[in-house]
Order: structure tokens, then sequence, then C-alpha cells
């Protein structure tokens, strides 16, 4: 979201995320709608307070899904799955590997 000055209004430069979903972090909702998950991993960290090392094979993969209050652990587990990967919690922190998407 970014604010014209000119047109003294604010504006949506994501393209794949409504408003309602980019505020849907309020109520406890990740929403994710073709999304890079180098921007996902980023939402997760925020929401969970952890710390998430992802490979670069990974970083653009694109990721859609929609989590309702849904626990870290089920979280991780829903993008194991969809991208193929193994998550491993080590050394205070999660770290997503593979073969890249």
């Amino acid at each position: 979201m970014i604010y014209n000055k000119e047109k003294k209004q604010t504006e949506y430069i994501s393209h794949s995320a409504k408003p309602a979903d980019a505020v849907a972090w309020k109520v406890g909702k990740l929403i994710f709608k073709s999304r890079d998950l180098n921007e996902v991993i980023a939402d997760i960290q925020r929401k969970y307070n952890v710390k998430i090392r992802v490979e670069e094979a990974y970083l653009h993969c694109v990721v859609t899904a929609d989590f309702n209050n849904e626990p870290l652990a089920r979280v991780l587990k829903v993008l194991a799955k969809l991208l193929n990967i193994t998550i491993k919690h080590e050394n205070g922190e999660y770290k997503l590997t593979g073969n890249g998407c």
C-alpha cells in the first residue's frame, strides 16, 4: 500500500491481495494469493515471532493458502506439502530445504 500525494489517497500496489486480505492478520488470519514464498515467510515470522531460513531455490515459489488462526506447526506442515520440502527445527530456527519449485 502506498500513499499517492497527488491524488491524496492510499493505493494498493499488489495485484493479488484484496484490501480485506491485507488486514486479515489483525484477526489472526494469514491469506496468501499467488504470493512469493519470501513474502509468505516474512508474514509467518512476524505473526509467530520465529526465524525461518529458506534455501535460495524456494524464495520465488508461489504460494496460495489461507490460514485461520492455525498453529505454527500446521502452517509449516501445509507449506511443506505444497512445496514438497522438508522443514527442520534446529538451533532455535526453522530451516526449509528441498529441490526447489
